[in-house]
């Protein structure tokens, strides 16, 4: 058995399932206590009415006993009894193989989609119900990176970059925005407090097709602008390794040069090679500092398109459809996943499941100003 907050981790996973619990079932103005039977903690005092009533859910936790293992079937007891359970267990086998034989390739099938469903999918779209503030801010997010990755990719390389790349690009930046708009006034209000109008705007037909229309055309973008977005990366650290190459060269005549005009004897005797030299030498660390700066404005540039392009195609874009397919619009789901949906944000167990040996009671109260005597 754990402490006090058992089979929660914490007392904040304890405060949110409970008070999650309370306010679906009883509405948000309940207060809601836990006990352990020894001890009592209240989470959330309850409202009261101008009457002086309110309400409590008050949770209390038990152990109970896990149940016994069921008894192991007794063997035949004679040697006939036991050649008759034999090959009646052979018929049978013989009889169910065909079966099995038919319905293997469909059963391998759909446990194929079983494990991803309930092993990725479930647990994913059950901790986008459980983190819903957290996931839409992190949407707003992505939806802002993918907003100024596209416009700055077509600003930026649009001279170089062919029509395709262009209407790609848009089409990014056109879904972003659809999404920034979409997300944002999701995530303002549920911030600011006012669930039932966030819920509201979450659940109109428009804001779910502008979710699923932006999210295609962001993905429009990845074969094109992603790959684009690589080749420029790889481009830009190509010709800063030669510009980088270029000044050690450079380096190497100027330092060559410096050694010539230190082989002169009586420089004065001789102004007119001096000279020459000289002017070489100031010639050649001029061009090496220029190579080295151009090579730090590649660098730079090269950091920046990696931040900013390839960042978008290959994180912002995958995070934001992962999202979506985690936590897809209610008009992509099921009648039976809504309802799960709704029951599991209901329910008292911890994330990890109810242990077996652990039961949870609730019970009501109500609390008010006594009556005068």
């Amino acid at each position: 058995m754990g402490g006090f907050w058992y089979p929660y981790e914490s007392q904040n996973d304890a405060t949110a399932c409970l008070c999650g619990f309370a306010d679906h079932q009883f509405g948000i103005g309940c207060g809601v206590t836990w006990s352990d039977g020894l001890s009592v903690a209240i989470l959330r005092k309850a409202s009261v009415t101008t009457g002086g009533h309110g309400a409590y859910v008050n949770v209390l936790r038990q152990h109970i006993a896990a149940p016994p293992s069921p008894p192991k079937p007794s063997a035949p007891s004679t040697f006939l009894q036991r050649a008759e359970t034999f090959f009646e267990r052979a018929m049978e086998l013989e009889g169910e193989a065909e079966i099995e034989n038919a319905q293997a390739q469909q059963a391998a099938s759909q446990a194929m989609f079983d494990a991803v469903r309930d092993d990725v999918w479930e647990p994913a779209h059950r901790f986008m119900l459980r983190h819903k503030q957290g996931a839409d801010l992190a949407g707003v997010v992505i939806d802002a990176v993918g907003v100024f990755a596209g416009v700055a990719f077509v600003i930026a390389l649009s001279p170089e970059i062919g029509a395709l790349a262009i209407v790609t690009g848009v089409a990014a930046a056109v879904g972003s925005g659809v999404l920034l708009v979409a997300d944002g006034a999701v995530y303002a209000t549920e911030a600011t407090g006012h669930k039932e109008l966030s819920k509201t705007i979450e659940d109109s037909a428009f804001v779910q097709w502008s979710r699923i229309v932006g999210t295609a055309l962001t993905l429009v973008d990845l074969p094109v602008g992603g790959v684009r977005a690589l080749a420029e990366v790889s481009k830009l650290g190509q010709e800063a390794r030669e510009a980088v190459a270029g000044a050690r060269e450079t380096d190497s005549l100027a330092e060559a040069a410096r050694a010539r005009v230190a082989k002169i004897h009586n420089p004065e005797r001789h102004p007119g090679p001096v000279n020459r030299r000289l002017r070489r030498v100031k010639t050649l660390t001029r061009q090496a500092d220029q190579q080295r700066q151009e090579a730090e404005r590649l660098a730079r540039h090269r950091s920046w398109v990696r931040g900013r392009d390839v960042t978008a195609s290959f994180a912002a874009t995958p995070a934001g459809t992962a999202a979506i397919v985690a936590a897809p619009p209610a008009v992509l789901l099921t009648k039976a996943q809504q309802q799960s949906d709704e029951d599991y944000l209901k329910q008292l167990e911890p994330k990890g499941g109810m242990p077996k040996d652990t039961k949870l009671e609730v019970r009501t109260s109500a609390m008010g100003k006594a009556a005068p005597p």
